[in-house]
C-alpha cells in the first residue's frame, strides 16, 4: 500500500523437508493439521495426517521419518504489515480472521497451491513452488497497489 502498510520480501533461502511418517510423536512432529512446531533454527508444519514440511538450518528429521529434500522446489514470500490480511484475503478462500498466528496451513493463493503460515497478527510467509512465485509475487502486488487506491 502507499502508505506503506504492506510488505513484500523474499524470504530468505532455507532447507526445506517433505516429511512422512505414520507416528508423529515418536518422530517429534506436531500431531494436528495446522499446527507448527521445531527447535531453534527450523520450523515444522503439519500439513496433513500423515505430511509434514520442515523448513530451516537443520537436519532432516531421523527415523521413524521418511524425508525428502524439497529445498530447491520452493521458495517463500513475506507479507507483513496491518494491511497483510487484506492483500491475502483477496486471493485466499481461508477465513483469516479465524487463522491464530503461529499456524501453517495447504491453501490457495490465486488459484495456486501454496502453503500459507501467519507468524504473528500482521505477519505472513507464503511458501510457493519456484515456478509460481513470480505470478504469486505479482499478484499480491497488484492487490496491495489496488487497495491502496481504493480499487
Amino acid at each position: 500500500m502507499a502508505d506503506g502498510a504492506v510488505l513484500l520480501t523474499e524470504v530468505p533461502y532455507a532447507r526445506r523437508f517433505s516429511v512422512r511418517t505414520a507416528d508423529p510423536s515418536a518422530a517429534g512432529l506436531p500431531a494436528r493439521i495446522g499446527e507448527t512446531g521445531g527447535g531453534p533454527g527450523f520450523t515444522v508444519f503439519c500439513l496433513g495426517p500423515d505430511e509434514w514440511m520442515q523448513v530451516g538450518e537443520t537436519d532432516a528429521p531421523g527415523a521413524p521419518a521418511i524425508s525428502v529434500d524439497i529445498s530447491d522446489r520452493e521458495v517463500a514470500i513475506a507479507i507483513s504489515g496491518p494491511g497483510a490480511v487484506d492483500v491475502i484475503a483477496a486471493g485466499c478462500p481461508r477465513d483469516l480472521r479465524r487463522f491464530a498466528p503461529g499456524r501453517a496451513v495447504r491453501t490457495l493463493y490465486a488459484g495456486v497451491d501454496v502453503i500459507l503460515w501467519r507468524q504473528a497478527a500482521d505477519r505472513f510467509e507464503i511458501h510457493v513452488w519456484r515456478s509460481f512465485a513470480p505470478f504469486v509475487r505479482h499478484r499480491l502486488e497488484t492487490v496491495a497497489r489496488e487497495l491502496a487506491l481504493g480499487l
